[in-house]
This record gives C-alpha cells, sequence and structure tokens, in this order.
C-alpha cells in the first residue's frame, strides 16, 4: 500500500490573550499550507516553537492523543504577555 500524500494544512489565529499581537496578528487571520514551505506573514517565533510541531504531526497523518478531533489541535505562541491562540488544521478534501 502507497503512503498517504501530505495533508494540506490551514493555521488561524482564534484568540489573542492580554492585549495585540505586536507582530500584527489578529483573530481570523489565516494561512494555507500546501507545500513544504512556510507560509508567508507568519511569525517565525510562532511558527519555529510551536507550529511547525504541530503542522508536520498533522501534515503525515499522525494526530495528537490529547485533542478530540484528530483533524485540528490548538496551540499557544511563546510570548506569554501577548499570545496568540492558533488552530492548526488537517483540511480533508473529498
Amino acid at each position: 500500500m502507497a503512503p498517504k500524500k501530505p495533508a494540506k494544512m490551514r493555521i488561524t489565529v482564534i484568540d489573542i490573550l492580554y492585549g495585540k499581537c505586536m507582530m500584527g496578528m489578529k483573530v481570523g487571520d489565516t494561512w494555507d499550507v500546501k507545500t513544504n514551505l512556510t507560509p508567508g506573514g507568519i511569525c517565525m517565533n510562532a511558527f519555529g516553537q510551536i507550529l511547525y510541531p504541530a503542522l508536520r504531526t498533522l501534515r503525515y497523518w499522525g494526530n495528537q492523543n490529547w485533542d478530540e478531533d484528530s483533524n485540528v489541535t490548538t496551540v499557544a505562541c511563546p510570548d506569554r504577555h501577548k499570545q496568540v491562540i492558533f488552530k492548526v488544521e488537517r483540511v480533508i478534501e473529498d
């Protein structure tokens, strides 16, 4: 059986705690990830520390045991003063 192709992914800002993001991200900002290139305009600190591991897991058909939906996980950026909350989801196409 051939391995599955990497899944298409979507990153969405769903909340910002404690004020305004210093990198200018806003609730509703969305990035589609269809290749192994980093999405344009996303904060590199958030991407490198928390988004990349989550993307990598879901993109290659893994999941997080603690998530209710195996196609979605939620992660928070490392800035504890202006914490951006991201939803990372596997885009299932028919």
